[in-house]
């Protein structure tokens, strides 16, 4: 089984306390004459302050009264939960026992503050923090949800890489999380979200809730991660290393150094490509691309375990063609900031296609450098200001 961490949201997840957050921040806001109805804060739930208040108030209201916002809607949660029993969520427990029986370790991610975690533990009577392996608060994070830090602190401590990694949220902030991170993400109802909305918003599956998943684990489990392969560092490595002697034999054929593989769901490459625009006179000869037709008739047209690994991370057109390719798992080296697709591309609602997990930056240093090496030599070319503005060279207009 490829998948070794289970990662869970709490809030509108494993306890219902969506609504009390949603009164929390109504009263906060009103004690600085800040009047929001409760429908406009609902669907922000999931996110934490640092990104709540901005987006609903502005940023010059939460530059003026933030901090003293955040500090009356910890009180007024905390209150309500001492005096209010929380209720679980169905298979809040099922969930976590059904993940340790497979081996799996066992996480909790969430924008709140520990206090918050403390005190819903002991208002519902479940320790939760002594159920799992590892509790990540807004404290370990720069920011919270949607900001992937929470997520990507979570695999990181649990020693693991995203690949290895899937979470199970109730809000599209948890799927934006997720997507940005690296990590696979299921979503669930219970949060008040529609199932259109989190799959949109990047959640490969929706669910009920908890029970639901715990139910059909097993099925949980290949959804997650249809890919045989241990997606480990070193593997990850070892991919993106082949990736980069391709990009290699590119630039000296005369091409811009952008390599590509494509590997099987057991870590096998089965295809290759490079950036061939200047041989084919073709704008999309993109090393994907190329790497896809090389793949042609090597899979089967139902195949949804593909792994395909980059130098570059993909554009808008390169990552369209994974969704379409069942791709699994996209790998790639150098950010592409402006024009990279992980930003851009909206996920599927086809049932024939994936919103792959898309990782990285993997041997990010490797690429640069082959990209430097390449620019050194052709900077009259007309690619040179695309190459300048990816290292840095160029600030975008």
């Amino acid at each position: 089984m490829p998948l070794d961490a289970l990662i869970l949201d709490v809030d509108g997840t494993l306890v219902d306390t969506n609504p009390i957050h949603v009164a929390a921040f109504v009263n906060g806001f009103k004690q600085f004459c800040y009047v929001v109805a409760p429908d406009r804060i609902a669907p922000e739930i999931g996110k934490g302050g640092d990104h709540l208040i901005p987006d609903v108030l502005g940023y010059s209201a939460h530059k003026k009264d933030g901090e003293n916002i955040k500090t009356a809607i910890k009180k007024q949660f905390l209150d309500t939960i001492a005096n209010n029993k929380v209720a679980l969520l169905p298979g809040a427990i099922e969930i976590i026992e059904a993940a340790k029986k497979r081996g799996l370790k066992v996480a909790i991610a969430t924008s709140g503050e520990k206090e918050f975690l403390e005190a819903i533990e002991k208002s519902c009577g479940v320790t939760f923090s002594e159920l799992v392996d590892l509790v990540i608060t807004s404290t370990d994070a720069k920011e919270s949800k949607p900001s992937p830090d929470i997520v990507s602190a979570a695999s990181q401590k649990l020693g693991l890489t995203p690949a290895q990694c899937a979470m199970v949220g109730d809000t599209p902030h948890d799927a934006r999380a997720c997507r940005a991170a690296g990590v696979v993400c299921f979503g669930l109802e219970t949060g008040g979200h529609e199932g259109a909305d989190l799959r949109e918003a990047g959640c490969r599956r929706v669910y009920a809730d908890c029970a639901e998943i715990a139910a059909h684990f097993d099925d949980f489990l290949q959804i997650a991660a249809p890919v045989r392969a241990r997606l480990t560092q070193d593997v990850l490595e070892k991919l993106m290393r082949e990736a980069l002697q391709t990009a290699r034999q590119g630039m000296e054929a005369g091409e811009a150094p952008v390599g590509s593989v494509v590997a099987n769901g057991d870590g096998e490459i089965i295809a290759r490509g490079w950036n061939s625009m200047n041989a084919t006179q073709n704008k999309t000869a993109h090393a994907e691309m190329v790497a896809f037709a090389d793949a042609a008739g090597k899979v089967p047209l139902d195949a949804k375990d593909l792994i395909l690994v980059s130098t570059l991370e993909p554009c808008v057109m390169c990552l369209g063609a994974a969704m379409e390719a069942g791709v699994d798992v996209v790998i790639y080296a150098l950010e592409a900031p402006f024009d990279g697709g992980s930003h851009r591309v909206s996920a599927p609602r086809s049932p024939e296609s994936l919103m792959p997990r898309i990782v990285g930056p993997v041997l990010e240093a490797e690429s640069r450098e082959l990209f430097e090496e390449w620019l050194n030599k052709n900077r009259d070319s007309e690619q040179a200001a695309y190459i300048k503005q990816l290292l840095g060279e160029e600030k975008e207009d």
